[in-house]
Order: structure tokens, then sequence, then C-alpha cells
């Protein structure tokens, strides 16, 4: 079976990772590496080193007859137009997150699937590769039923990706696991924030209803912390459900039992997406993340972001669900 001909749109901070990736599996060929430097000659020569087979160029519709897919890793705001572009030619597509700038985009990103349903779209909700959750069954009961759940994504400011808010950003992530893992659409409560390093919302937390579940889920995202923090925490009448994606580690007490520990290893989590991917052209299987997912995480953010909007950082403190929200905490 040939190789799927890929196109890698986009070669910034996690661009390279995404072409690096496709140029390790069997399964693709790397075509060319598309970015609008690519005319800069220094950089289109280190590229080249690293990439003798591809081509560079600084727009896909030079190379467009030439793949079979693209993998659109450009600011978000560009994402529409791109994927739009590529449906029309009728290429594959794996879109890094967010989909797209808003509900709106993605709705019709949707609806132009639909009518193209031979092609494949994939969204880079990659938190879904974590290898805790190959071994999640275990631990169904703490995602089936009423819970507590508590999720942060905190980090130090890193100047990249702040062409979006946090919501976008990191935030995302965590509404795709809940919607993925807890089987449930999240309802937006509350929200509250702070632009403290951009113009943009660099803090926010926000609380959810789980409809299916009854559940409550509180979730901090930051990029103007202290200390990175990727922590997962479900209370519920088991017991204490705690999952750190940094230390790679499962806390968790039963009624029976005490407090205990379970280790995993690490996962490639680009690497798995792209043979996701792959497979998915050239045998027909599921992605891992489909448009119809990627739809339900953007317009999260968007009830997230509405809302901010609307209330403003001064009204968020007088709102008294964030005052039962703060003496929870």
């Amino acid at each position: 079976m040939k190789p799927v001909k890929v196109a890698i749109i986009g070669h910034g901070h996690l661009g390279k990772w995404h072409a690096q990736k496709a140029e390790l599996l069997p399964n693709a060929h790397l075509v060319a590496i598309v970015d609008k430097f690519n005319n800069v000659d220094s950089f289109r020569t280190k590229l080249k080193e690293s990439y003798p087979q591809a081509k560079m160029v600084v727009d896909v519709s030079e190379v467009i007859d030439e793949i079979d897919a693209a993998v659109v890793v450009t600011p978000t705001s560009t994402h529409y137009e791109i994927c739009e572009y590529l449906i029309e030619k009728g290429k594959h597509i794996f879109c890094e997150k967010p989909m797209t700038a808003n509900l709106e985009e993605a709705l019709n990103l949707e609806k132009l699937i639909k009518k193209n349903s031979k092609l494949v779209f994939q969204v880079g909700h990659s938190e879904r590769c974590h290898k805790v959750w190959e071994n999640i069954k275990q631990f169904e009961g703490f995602l089936s039923g009423p819970s507590q759940i508590k999720i942060s994504r905190l980090g130090p400011f890193k100047a990249r990706a702040t062409d979006v808010d946090v919501v976008s950003d990191l935030m995302i992530h965590d509404l795709d696991i809940l919607i993925h893992f807890f089987k449930s659409v999240p309802k937006l409560v509350d929200a509250y924030g702070f632009k403290s390093k951009t113009n943009k919302w660099d803090v926010v937390s926000a609380q959810f209803i789980l409809p299916e579940t009854g559940s409550r889920a509180l979730i901090q995202s930051s990029r103007d912390h202290v200390e990175e923090v990727r922590s997962i925490e479900v209370v519920n009448e088991k017991g204490t459900l705690q999952l750190d994606l940094l230390d790679n580690k499962i806390l968790f007490t039963t009624k029976e039992d005490g407090i205990k520990r379970i280790d995993f290893g690490k996962n490639d989590h680009l690497l798995l997406e792209h043979e996701y991917f792959y497979q998915a052209i050239l045998n027909g299987k599921e992605v891992l993340v489909d448009i119809h997912d990627g739809v339900k995480a953007v317009d999260c953010v968007q009830q997230v972001l509405d809302y901010i909007e609307a209330h403003g950082e001064k009204d968020a403190f007088e709102n008294p669900q964030f005052l039962d929200l703060k003496n929870q905490q």
C-alpha cells in the first residue's frame, strides 16, 4: 500500500514536531513543508538539510496536486480558510486544536465534511493520547456517576500561542477530556479570568455541569503560573481518583482500601495522532478525534469566552456562584 503523501502547513513551535513525525512513519511520505518564512534563504536551507526529499513552499497551492493530505499547524485564525480550501480540493485534513477560531466556522467545516464524507478529518486533541487512558476502564466508577471534578492545567508564561486566549490554548484540552471520557457535553455555569500577560485572557477558571451524570466540574487554566500543573481529580461515593499527567501517576482511594498509587509510562502523543490519521486514510479506521467532537470543544470554548466578555473581571467576583466556588477551595 502506497504511503499517504502529506504536507505540513506551518513550521513553528509545534509544526516542526509534526514534520518529524510525518518523516518517521512508513505509511506517510512528507511531500512538502509550507510556511510563510520559507522565502528566507537560511531558513529554507536549514529545513532542506533536515528533509532533503521535501519541497519548501510558501503556499499549499504550490503542491496541492502532489498531496493526499495536509496537517494544519498554523495560527488558529487561519484554520478555517486553509481547511475550506483543502476540502474543496479533496484532501484529507489533520487540523491542530482549536479546530477554528469560533463556533460558526466550526459548524461550517462540519457541513463541508458531511458533504465530502469520503474525506478524513482529524482534530489534534493530543491529551487523549496519555498512556493513563489505556487502563482507565478499571476506574469507570469514577467517571460514570455524579462526581466533583477538578482539572488544573497551569504553567509559566512561555510567550507562545498568544494569538489566542488561554481557553483556546489550554482549557480546550480539558473540555475535550470531559466530553470524551466523562461522556457528557459540559454546560457552563460560571467563569472568570484575568489578562495578566497579554491583551487576551491568560488566566481563566470555569465551572460546568455535566448533564448526563449530574457531575460538577471546575477547570482552572493559566499560562501565567509559578509552576507546571497537569492534574485531574474526581471525588464521588466510590472515593477519590487523582491523575497526575506530568509525573505520570495515579493516586486513588476506595471504601475498602487506603491510598494506592499506579505509575504509568509516556506515549509519543504526536506520533500516535499521525498513526491514527494515516490509518484512517489507508484502512478506513476511525480517527482519534473526529470533527464532531472538535465542534463540541469549540462550542464549549465559545461559551466560556462569551460569558467572561459579558461579565468582565470585576463582575465575576460579585457573582454569588464565584463566591461559593471560592469558599469551596
